[in-house]
């Protein structure tokens, strides 16, 4: 059966995301069940020199963006000359044109009205939902009832032109479907909203990501993922599969997985997938059901010559009579007939007709109309020819032109919702979803309290969802989670997570930061250990590893502090206990401190009352202050004392007289020192203990730098852009066993510029196969003989030649 480290469920740009922050160094496979990578993005050539998106084609806000910052450095972002003047043709059903000052004027007054509306409902949140169609366009109405600019018959074909814009920009099935509070709390990227991309779209985009991808072996297309199960006995995820092209099921082992599929396919396989896994289930269907997912969809017309002007980029379509019905042409009549489309159902694909968007990145006139709510599911059941063509006629007839004359050379038409690995374009507020269901839709699935199933995905951001910026950034985390500090000793294992928060200071350290250890042994039996107290065992080795990382100073407490006496930062490392064979305190200690080394601090700046947190983007993340590496090591006495074992494994540790550990770092300076034991020491053997340990720690300490800094050099900046909310905790006292629970406390939350995800939840996580199989002995414990003259007199030489 084959095994892999990591499975990344689904090819979009979460997915590769996910898989370009994973690094070529970790074992992992991109499962993908169509047969193009790009999930949403799908970019097709349309014709000669001409590429259309049919999924996403804009990249949103251009400031703090990392999709922006990514298309412009492939220079595929179209600049401000080469686009079309922001002009729009606006004309009513009698083939009336309007001033496009007047769609300036209307949309003036909608942004008015949803901004009253959000100040009005704003701090009401723990009310009943309320829905947008039941107060904003009423109040739109009123606002277009009292400007002098509109005349009666434009009163109505302009709300009904805003709120089909409003379901385009949602997706949402109905405006009485969106939830108005959560919509008003939706945080627009900064900067300009709408940057449309230069011919081509987002194709340079998806193969930049994937070009990170080492080789092809690590993509299977036409794969679809059919059953996963957590192992309790291996502590494994058993994911079957289903290869479509080969028609075979295939099974493989792995230990974690980045699920980044959209919210359409889960609302529709989730409890068949995780069938085996009630716990997830039971965490996760409430969010999956509440939060909204809706179909977009494109009709892309491709003409020989405009019939519009150079300077228009869009053309509006203002329903003033409400009979829709038009002259056709015979040969739309016969398509009708043929699809047997009914004329209620031609009227509601006439009456969304709304909106024509003019392709600005050619010079081959190309329109794009938009189709939302049931209309576009309804059409992706007709042919390209006939929906073409009624969007076709109908403009015409706006316009007053021959229809013949301008016949379209192509129509291309998406289908969202009839793809059964989507089912629809992007997620949204619906009325019952609330923003704690896209914080549990994103929720790590941990049974054995290791994230073994991380969520990903536009649909599982807090603030940015259903745009590109939003997958991109929950497949980095998601990443980002599961990577990890493991060290592993023999066949001792652990995980070290450290995580970083914003609390006050003591008083009487007012200039200093904290930094905390927790050890985690509750997934491992103790064997070896059955005559010892869990807890006491456990509190023992936290007490050592608190003297040799805090006490010993090696990280500058004072490069932590933001506002002296007010604000400073936290740094907690979390260290997880996969298997015991041994020597826990030495890979427990290692672990500790490579996270430290690897861990990046976001910069802060404080103005007043107000703190920002800034990402790596505008400001990159630095490094903690180290000062020197206090490593471990642990030696093992035997037979009185006569022999002497260096790393011992478990099974050496029961039948050891006594132990001794000591802590020192390349200066030679002693941070610690524990004995265990009935066993008393010579002044020799300390010293002889002490030679030994610092050519150790001398290795190690070379080895802990280098691997990190090699793994800093393959990792691009934009890959660690750190979250921005971050949390003010107000227990003082760090050093109190009680503060490990503080988490639990209400904390003081601070509203920051950029937030994509709580900055203690974006531990330092990561992978180092360098050090994997780190052992202080190579995997091989050495008896030691204690001739100490012999042994002494060898390391003298040694220091001999060291000094020469």
């Amino acid at each position: 059966m084959e095994y892999i480290k990591v499975i990344i469920v689904g090819g979009g740009v979460a997915g590769l995301a996910a898989a370009k922050t994973l690094g070529r160094d970790v074992n992992y496979v991109l499962i993908e069940a169509q047969n193009y990578l790009g999930g949403r993005i799908l970019t097709v050539d349309a014709a000669p020199d001409l590429t259309i998106d049919l999924g996403a084609q804009y990249v949103h806000g251009d400031k703090k963006n990392t999709v922006y910052d990514i298309c412009d450095e492939l220079n595929i972002l179209l600049s401000d000359d080469e686009e079309s003047d922001d002009d729009a043709l606006i004309v009513t059903s009698e083939g009336k044109h309007c001033k496009s000052e007047i769609l300036d004027k209307a949309t003036d007054l909608w942004e008015r009205t949803r901004n009253k509306a959000e100040e009005k409902y704003d701090d009401r949140t723990t009310l009943s939902p309320i829905s947008f169609a039941d107060i904003v366009p009423k109040e739109f109405q009123k606002r277009l009832l009292s400007s002098s600019s509109f005349s009666k018959d434009l009163i109505q074909p302009f709300i009904d032109y805003f709120m089909k814009l409003e379901m385009t920009e949602t997706s949402c099935l109905s405006l009485s479907d969106l939830n108005l509070i959560e919509y008003l709390a939706y945080e627009d990227l900064e900067g300009e909203y709408e940057n449309d991309l230069k011919n081509g779209g987002y194709r340079p985009f998806i193969n930049y990501l994937k070009s990170f991808i080492p080789n092809d072996k690590r993509i299977r297309l036409n794969c679809e993922v059919i059953r996963v199960k957590f192992m309790e006995d291996d502590r494994k995820l058993l994911v079957e599969m289903n290869y479509l092209n080969q028609q075979c099921m295939k099974t493989i082992i792995c230990d974690h997985i980045i699920w980044t599929t959209s919210l359409g396919y889960l609302k529709e396989n989730f409890h068949m997938i995780f069938a085996d896994e009630p716990k997830l289930i039971q965490q996760k269907q409430n969010s999956i059901t509440n939060i909204g997912f809706g179909t977009v969809n494109k009709v892309i017309m491709i003409y020989k010559k405009k019939f519009w002007s150079r300077h228009i980029n869009s053309i509006v379509l203002l329903h003033t009579k409400n009979d829709l019905s038009f002259e056709i042409s015979d040969e739309l009549r016969q398509q009708l007939q043929i699809e047997r489309v009914d004329s209620d159902m031609f009227k509601e694909i006439v009456n969304m007709l709304f909106h024509y968007d003019v392709l600005p990145s050619t010079d081959i006139p190309v329109l794009i109309c938009w189709f939302v709510g049931p209309t576009a599911i309804m059409i992706e059941n007709l042919s390209e020819k006939l929906v073409g063509q009624v969007c076709h006629e109908v403009l015409c007839n706006y316009l007053n032109i021959v229809q013949e004359k301008y016949q379209p050379v192509r129509i291309l038409k998406s289908e969202w919702h009839s793809n059964k690995y989507i089912r629809g374009s992007y997620s949204y507020s619906s009325i019952k979803s609330t923003k704690h269901d896209r914080r549990q839709l994103q929720a790590s699935y941990a049974p054995d309290g290791i994230r073994r199933i991380v969520f990903a995905g536009e649909a599982t951001h807090e603030h940015y969802y259903s745009t590109v910026n939003a997958a991109l950034e929950t497949g980095i985390l998601a990443a980002n989670k599961i990577l990890s500090i493991i060290v592993t000793l023999g066949q001792t294992h652990v995980i070290a997570q450290a995580s970083c928060r914003i609390t006050k200071p003591k008083e009487s350290r007012a200039s200093e930061g904290h930094i905390r250890i927790h050890l985690d042994m509750s997934k491992i039996p103790l064997i070896n250990l059955e005559n010892w107290k869990h807890q006491e065992f456990v509190q023992e080795l936290n007490g050592i590893l608190e003297q040799n990382i805090r006490h010993s100073n090696c990280l500058d407490l004072e490069s932590l502090c933001i506002n002296s006496g007010e604000l400073v930062w936290s740094i907690k490392i979390d260290l997880i206990v996969l298997n015991n064979c041994g020597n826990i305190l030495d890979c427990a200690n290692i672990a500790t401190l490579c996270s430290l080394y690897h861990f990046r601090l976001p910069e802060v700046s404080v103005h007043g009352s107000e703190i920002r947190v800034y990402s790596s983007i505008e400001r990159r993340a630095r490094p903690l202050r180290i000062l020197h590496f206090p490593i471990n090591v642990l030696f093992a006495f035997f037979i009185d004392g006569h022999y002497t074992l260096i790393d011992p494994n478990s099974d050496e540790e029961r039948l050891m007289d006594g132990f001794f550990s000591i802590s020192m770092n390349q200066h030679k300076e002693i941070c610690g020192i524990h004995m265990g034991g009935k066993l008393g020491l010579k002044k020799e053997q300390v010293e002889l203990c002490k030679k030994l340990a610092f050519k150790k720690v001398l290795e190690l300490t070379d080895r802990i730098r280098q691997v990190v800094t090699d793994y800093y050099k393959t990792i691009e900046p934009i890959t660690h852009a750190q979250p921005s909310i971050i949390r003010i905790d107000n227990d003082e006292d760090e050093d109190d066993d009680s503060s490990s629970s503080s988490e639990s406390e209400d904390p003081v939350l601070i509203k920051p510029e950029i937030p994509p995800s709580p900055i203690e939840n974006n531990v330092s996580l990561l992978l180092m196969p360098d050090l994997d199989n780190l052992s202080l002995t190579d995997d091989v414990s050495t008896m030691i003989a204690t001739n100490v003259d012999k042994l002494t007199s060898d390391l003298e030489n040694d220091d001999e030649h060291d000094n020469e």
